[in-house]
């Protein structure tokens, strides 16, 4: 409606105000006769600037081709913007006023003189306008500049997920190990598991609208829905027409069944709590917790307290003042059934120090992994891009169009059934070691998500067990450890009184590698 609006009143204003030069003036005629701005009537057979002169035809096919360009834009994207249905209302008005012109008078009336511009009129200034209006609104959208309407500040947690992640600092582009940070990737991922775990929710409809694209359809239907956050829901995946994958752009035949996926309200309160944390190491800056097996790192639908950061939030309350939203402090993270070193920032400067490092590959990352088979080569590095499994969108896969990434590995020693290795994660995607050692063949033991059979511990043979970075205090280097957990100790000591001695063998630090496509 309000490119509408915006339209109209442009074409009105231009073509009243050429009305009055029209019946006032004389071509050639300026009022007054000088001075920096004029009223001068100028016939223009050409385009702007006098380009083109006595092309009348071509440039009335030019502006019906523009003027359709613009009409399809409107038509195939999404116009939630205020500035981007103002830019467009201009530029049509002004597209429209000039064709006019053309079209009623074989030229274009122009009169605006001012100093030594070329003479223009009010739809040249509407287009102009609206030019810069659309360029602005493209470039900022491409820069990240993420308007509210994709994220309302009650909106679904799985608006929450994507936005903390892409308006944290740029360490959240992914570039952490299979655990750290949230990745926009990640946003399907948690939705879809909350079909069983409560996050995400599925809205089935039948379309009804034979013609209507699928955005419009699901956002008029919706109302807690705009347009851009529907195209968003779509570009990650989580809309469906008849079960497959649609664009935003579909027009509906009437019948099929829409679904989306959307979710609950996020919790809106942290709650502080009394709760143990083993802390490796703890200065005015950061803390190093060594996380157990079970244990949530932060609030989410269906896990509102009992989360690392509720436990945090009990022994430093001032955490609450990192505006975070429900993960103040929390740098990077571990997956529930992973064990192991945290990092957690006491202050906005040290949270940005250390993700700094993430980003750039400079924080050192070990983890102990107890794997099914008995794994070849000795030493290796997996490089195999990890996408959404396409089928199964619950998990992650090595999948040809996904993210680089790679992890080094050694082996610690053969087991029956089993092989112990240390992996040394490089790149930082969602469930990177997991998937890597799974797509050797190789899935982690107890690993259920990834092909991994029962250990009988509730949980994965995954430990992270050192974690060395600088301090933000003084820039030092420091390296912290921590021993595997009981149940993993206990399980390992029962496969290692089992095996002969000629079945283990240590390895040295990786150095070939094992490319995997």
């Amino acid at each position: 409606m309000t490119t509408l609006v915006v339209l109209i009143l442009t074409l009105m204003a231009d073509q009243s105000t050429k009305g009055l030069v029209t019946r006032t003036m004389s071509p050639g005629e300026s009022i007054p006769d000088d001075g920096f701005v004029r009223a001068t009537y100028v016939l223009n057979t050409g385009s702007a600037f006098g380009l083109f002169p006595d092309q009348t035809l071509l440039l009335t096919l030019a502006s019906l081709v523009g003027i359709g360009v613009l009409l399809v834009f409107y038509r195939t994207h999404p116009v939630d913007s205020f500035m981007l249905r103002l830019s467009l209302g201009l530029m049509l008005g002004g597209a429209m006023g000039n064709l006019i012109d053309r079209v009623r008078l074989g030229h274009v009336v122009d009169f605006i003189d001012v100093g030594a511009w070329p003479v223009f009129n009010l739809a040249d200034s509407s287009i102009v306008v609206g030019l810069i209006g659309l360029l602005l609104t493209v470039t900022s959208a491409k820069s990240g500049s993420r308007a509210p309407t994709d994220a309302a500040p009650a909106a679904a947690f799985a608006s929450a997920e994507s936005d903390w992640a892409e308006q944290a600092p740029d360490a959240w582009s992914g570039d952490y190990n299979d655990h750290f940070g949230v990745a926009p990737e990640t946003l399907g991922e948690a939705l879809r598991s909350g079909k069983e775990e409560g996050v995400g929710v599925v809205r089935t409809l039948v379309a009804d609208a034979p013609g209507e694209r699928l955005d419009r359809f699901l956002a008029d239907r919706n109302g807690d829905l705009s347009r851009s956050h529907v195209a968003g829901l779509v570009g990650r995946g989580l809309v469906r027409v008849n079960g497959a994958a649609a664009k935003a752009s579909y027009r509906l035949k009437g019948g099929e069944t829409v679904e989306v996926e959307v979710a609950p309200p996020q919790p809106t309160q942290l709650t502080p709590q009394d709760i143990q944390l083993s802390v490796i190491y703890e200065d005015d800056d950061v803390l190093v917790v060594d996380k157990p097996a079970g244990m949530v790192v932060h609030p989410a639908p269906g896990h509102p307290v009992g989360t690392l950061v509720n436990a945090l939030l009990g022994r430093m309350p001032e955490l609450a003042r990192i505006e975070d939203g429900l993960r103040p402090g929390i740098v990077h993270r571990l997956d529930r059934d992973t064990s192991g070193l945290m990092v957690v920032a006491r202050n906005r400067q040290a949270h940005e120090y250390v993700a700094r490092q993430l980003k750039n590959r400079a924080v050192r990352k070990v983890y102990t992994a107890l794997v099914e088979g008995w794994l070849e080569p000795p030493e290796g590095t997996v490089a195999a891009p990890i996408g959404r499994d396409p089928r199964n969108r619950k998990r992650m896969a090595v999948v040809q169009e996904g993210r680089d990434s790679e992890t080094a590995f050694r082996v610690l020693e053969r087991l029956p059934g089993f092989t112990l290795v240390e992996a040394y994660p490089k790149t930082g995607r969602t469930h990177q070691i997991r998937v890597h050692f799974a797509s050797l063949g190789h899935p982690l033991a107890g690993d259920g998500v990834y092909g991994g059979h029962d250990i009988g511990l509730g949980r994965h043979f995954l430990h992270a067990g050192v974690l060395g970075f600088k301090l933000p205090g003084d820039g030092r280097y420091v390296e912290h450890s921590a021993p595997l957990p009981p149940e993993l100790s206990a399980m390992l000591a029962d496969l290692q009184s089992t095996a002969a001695p000629s079945l283990t063998s240590a390895g040295r630090p990786p150095q070939q590698a094992l490319e995997r496509s």
